[in-house]
């Protein structure tokens, strides 16, 4: 999958990279906007933004579930007068299209398996958040772990597992780029869904 439609869908949603920043895609699943979950993101979020110069994409990967957390994540950022380092992807895309957005990012953080997955493919280091055992054997499959589960997120640690993942990414794409190789070659029935969007 080409990097050029990703391209125009950052554009058309009014992203702009900012000099030298990291762009970290974040695809966000999360039924409660009030969680404790969510005010450890909010916070990391800040934090890598003043620490790390990140600039935030948010990624809603199941429409009607993913705006609602997206959406508040970006109002949080913007009271703290952060609204020019989110840019929420507000439109539906094809799966394809996923794909290159997410080629696009430096870097991902995925609480949806979709968002790994494509990652994953595109060669874009991935840092997990696991709320179901697929994601945990997903992430293992490709030589990973999960940074965290939504329900033991900390600001403090999840910030440091983000920089290492981020500092050590040459080599982390090595070895998923090797092992999503193995993986398509040795796909079992159970992992049709895995194989379909290897294909796309």
């Amino acid at each position: 999958v080409g990097l050029e439609k990703g391209r125009e869908i950052l554009l058309q949603e009014g992203f702009q990279k900012q000099e030298g920043s990291i762009v970290a895609g974040f695809a966000i699943k999360e039924r409660r906007i009030d969680s404790g979950f969510m005010d450890e993101m909010a916070i990391s979020m800040e934090r890598l933004i003043a620490e790390r110069n990140v600039q935030v994409v948010l990624i809603p990967f199941h429409y009607s579930e993913d705006m609602a957390p997206a959406a508040e994540l970006e109002r949080r950022l913007g009271t703290r007068g952060l609204g020019d380092r989110v840019c929420t992807i507000k439109h539906k895309h094809l799966t394809e299209d996923m794909m290159s957005l997410i080629g696009n990012m430096d870097i991902l953080v995925g609480v949806r398996l979709h968002s790994l997955i494509h990652a994953a493919i595109m060669g874009i280091p991935p840092v997990g958040i696991a709320y179901d055992p697929k994601i945990n054997s997903f992430l293992h499959s490709i030589g990973m772990k999960a940074a965290c589960t939504i329900y033991d997120l900390n600001n403090e640690f999840f910030v440091r597992e983000f920089s290492e993942i981020y500092d050590n990414r040459e080599q982390i794409k090595e070895m998923v780029a090797q092992k999503v190789q193995v993986l398509i070659e040795s796909l079992s029935t159970n992992e049709e869904m895995i194989k379909d969007l290897m294909k796309e």
